[in-house]
């Protein structure tokens, strides 16, 4: 997992943290990846694409967390979820590239020294909540309609 970030560290570094999280039921032997044109996502290469975690009280959901330099994002965050296991792999084919703009001014979505948690919902559908923490806690996003001190949330 990353290294804990505490706020005036990654703000003077131009660091934000990305938290994913999307629900993917799959078999036993199958894992789930996240795979993006960022080199921390394997570059659209699905045998580099980024292992996402799971425990047994969370399952189906799956999570990961990465840290972006904010310098090197030019442009929108493009993603997709796939499952993998021995000789199988599925992409989400039913719905276009997940994208996540790049809009690092103070109060953006990706803004230094700023959690950014995206619910993606279920996998091979758009459905997302976004919800982004200014301080070094993690938090789980809101229930639909539900805002905490401190916390911003966002619906598509």
């Amino acid at each position: 997992p990353p290294m804990p970030l505490t706020a005036p560290t990654t703000a003077l570094a131009g660091i934000a943290r990305l938290h994913l999280r999307v629900r993917a039921p799959t078999n036993p032997g199958q894992e789930l990846r996240v795979c993006g044109w960022l080199p921390q996502m394997g570059g659209w290469k699905p045998e580099k694409a980024l292992l996402m975690h799971t425990r047994a009280d969370e399952y189906p959901f799956w999570t990961v967390s990465l840290d972006l330099l904010l310098s090197e994002l030019k442009e929108s965050i493009k993603y997709k979820y796939l499952i993998v296991g021995k000789g199988y792999s599925q992409w989400e084919d039913a719905i276009a590239d997940r994208s996540i703009a790049c809009e690092h001014k103070a109060g953006g979505t990706l803004a230094a020294g700023l959690h950014t948690h995206v619910d993606d919902g279920e996998f091979n559908r758009l459905q997302r909540v976004c919800t982004y923490v200014r301080d070094t806690h993690q938090r789980q996003a809101p229930k639909s309609g539900v805002m905490a001190s401190g916390l911003h949330t966002h619906v598509d």
